[in-house]
């Protein structure tokens, strides 16, 4: 199982600007990590990743 569903730079900005530098808004964070998860499976590109199945497991 991966450790880690990995951000590129603009997401990890993102989400700084959503949760205000990590100081607030984190149920706002959680969704925008939520979909950004759901849009990787979602992604027919993504469906030979190894780790594709360890995401299609998790619970969020």
């Amino acid at each position: 199982m991966t450790d880690e569903f990995k951000l590129n730079d603009a997401q990890k900005q993102q989400l700084v600007d959503i949760t205000q530098s990590n100081t607030s808004n984190y149920a706002a964070g959680y969704e925008f990590l939520r979909q950004e998860m759901q849009n990787f499976l979602d992604n027919p590109a993504n469906a030979e990743n190894p780790h594709r199945q360890d995401y299609a497991r998790m619970i969020f």
